[in-house]
C-alpha cells in the first residue's frame, strides 16, 4: 500500500485553468502556491500498488483521483470536502503531481 495525500488549491477558479503553458495557472504558480500554503489538505488515502502493464505512481494517481471524488458521498467522511480536480496536488513519498486536464504532470 502507499499512501497518497491529497491538497486542493484555494484558488479553485484559477488553479481549474491549470496547463503548461497557461498564465493563469502553470507548474511555477503552483509550486509557489503550494509552498505559501494556498493549497489546503484534504485528506489522506492508502492505495493499492499495482502490477505490471502500469507503472506504480500512474496507478497510484489514477487510484487516487478516483477514490477522490464526490460521486455517492462524501470521499473523505472526516474532513468533508469537494472533488479533486484540474490544478489540485496528489502528494506520493516527495514527489508532487498536479491534476491536469488529461492525466498528471510531476512538479517536483
Amino acid at each position: 500500500m502507499a499512501k497518497v495525500y491529497i491538497y486542493h488549491s484555494q484558488n479553485f477558479a484559477d488553479s481549474m485553468m491549470y496547463g503548461k503553458a497557461s498564465t493563469i495557472w502553470n507548474e511555477f504558480i503552483a509550486v509557489k502556491a503550494y509552498i505559501e500554503g494556498k493549497y489546503d489538505f484534504a485528506g489522506e488515502l492508502e492505495i493499492p500498488l499495482f502490477g505490471p502493464g502500469v507503472t506504480e505512481v500512474e496507478a497510484c494517481l489514477e487510484h487516487a483521483y478516483m477514490r477522490s471524488q464526490n460521486i455517492d458521498s462524501h470521499w473523505n467522511k472526516a474532513n468533508p470536502c469537494r472533488s479533486t480536480s484540474v490544478g489540485d496536488i496528489i502528494k506520493i513519498e516527495d514527489d508532487l503531481y498536479i491534476v491536469g486536464s488529461v492525466g498528471f504532470d510531476k512538479i517536483s
